[in-house]
């Protein structure tokens, strides 16, 4: 007579995390303090370099670039600014060539080009 073995296996697996939220194409961040725009510092005439930045709380970005050419607002699009973490402390920013930012709390900031947004000029600040 045969005696059936019967293995139980027990999993202490956990299902897999949802994918985090991404906002402006963002999904590979670097660690940095400035982003330039507008073929500022060799970054593209209607792009951010870095557009996917990751800092700690408490740290500044510096944003640089002709602000008048390429307004700065918070948010995916004109029609989306609330997009990503609450209190994004990105400001609307249409003169001058350079502004810092102090991100105090951890988050996802998205932030976009008002004029060039449509042909993909935008950005996040990941705060961890």
């Amino acid at each position: 007579m045969r005696t059936a073995l019967a293995a139980v296996f027990l999993c202490a697996c956990s299902s897999p995390s949802p994918p985090a939220e991404t906002f402006n194409g963002c999904t590979a961040f670097v660690d940095g303090a400035t982003v330039s725009f507008g073929g500022q510092d060799g970054s593209p005439l209607f792009g951010y370099s870095p557009p996917c930045l990751h800092v700690a709380p408490g740290a500044t970005v510096t944003f640089s670039g002709d602000f008048s050419v390429h307004p700065l607002a918070s948010g995916t699009s004109p029609t989306d600014r609330a997009a990503g973490s609450p209190n994004n402390p990105i400001p609307e920013t249409v003169s001058g060539s350079s502004l810092t930012v102090t991100f105090p709390a951890a988050g996802t900031y998205p932030y976009f080009c008002e004029m060039h947004y449509a042909a993909g000029m935008a950005g996040v600040v990941r705060v961890e």
